[in-house]
């Protein structure tokens, strides 16, 4: 698949502070909650979903994002004035 760059630079963004505000193992089994802000109804929200997810593993806030760690998720999104995304991560 290909990822443009800018995507590839805003998904390590992402990874880096996931890794800087997680200070312990990676989690084994976790519920996903996601809300992102949007400031255009552009782009595909379950690519979005998908690459957030990837990035949890990497950054080591989850072991992996099979159903068998991921235990669901919950998607929202609103229009904003600027683009952040919040995730927490319940288990």
């Amino acid at each position: 698949m290909y990822i443009p760059e800018n995507v590839k630079t805003l998904i390590d963004t992402l990874i880096l502070q996931a890794r800087s505000q997680w200070n312990q193992p990676p989690l084994d089994r976790a519920f996903i909650h996601v809300k992102f802000y949007l400031t255009d109804y552009k782009g595909d929200l379950d690519n979005k979903y998908t690459e957030l997810q990837d990035a949890l593993v990497k950054a080591g806030c989850l072991i992996n994002d099979t159903p068998k760690h991921v235990t669901g998720f919950h998607v929202e999104h609103e229009l904003a004035d600027e683009e952040r995304t919040e995730v927490r991560l319940l288990w």
